[in-house]
C-alpha cells in the first residue's frame, strides 16, 4: 500500500475508516467495489458471473449504463421488504440505468453479455445471472 498520502501518526486502520467511501477498491479494469455494495450497510456479495457479465456489459458498451443496486443486505431494513430470496441478496443481480443508447439495443447487449433475465421496469432494467449453465452451454469445467 502507498503510504504517502497518510497523515503522520495515524494508522493504516484510522486512515481507512476515515474515508470517504467504503469500499473504495478496484476490482477490475471496469469496476470498483462500492459499485456493487447495499447502500445502508456497505457489505458486499457478488458472484463471478455477475462480474463477468457485467464486464462484458462495460467493454461492449463503455459508459452507457450505470448500476444504481446491486446487492441488497436481506437483514437491512427498507421500505420494499425483505430480499432473503432474492437474486440482488445472492449476489447475482444489478439495477442499472443505461444513457445514449436506445433500451431495445441496451437488452440485446445485456442479454450477449451473459444475462439470463432482463427485466424493464420503466426506471430502470433489472439484470440477473443464472447459477446453473443453461443446456447446451459448453463449459472448460
Amino acid at each position: 500500500m502507498d503510504n504517502n498520502n497518510i497523515a503522520p501518526n495515524t494508522s493504516v486502520p484510522d486512515y481507512i475508516t476515515n474515508m470517504q467511501q467504503y469500499n473504495y477498491v478496484r476490482i477490475s479494469k471496469y469496476f470498483m467495489l462500492y459499485e456493487f455494495e447495499d447502500p445502508l450497510t456497505h457489505l458486499v456479495i457478488l458472484h463471478p458471473r455477475l462480474l463477468l457479465a457485467a464486464t462484458q456489459l462495460r467493454i461492449t458498451l463503455k459508459d452507457k449504463f450505470t448500476i444504481i443496486a446491486a446487492y441488497k443486505d436481506p437483514k437491512a431494513e427498507t421500505t420494499e421488504g425483505s430480499y432473503s430470496h432474492d437474486a440482488h441478496a445472492a449476489g447475482l443481480a444489478i439495477d442499472v440505468i443505461h444513457k445514449d443508447i436506445d433500451k431495445e439495443t441496451f437488452k440485446l447487449v445485456a442479454e450477449g453479455s451473459g444475462f439470463n433475465s432482463i427485466v424493464d421496469y420503466s426506471e430502470y432494467i433489472h439484470l440477473e445471472v443464472a447459477l446453473k449453465v443453461p443446456t447446451g452451454v459448453k463449459t472448460n469445467a
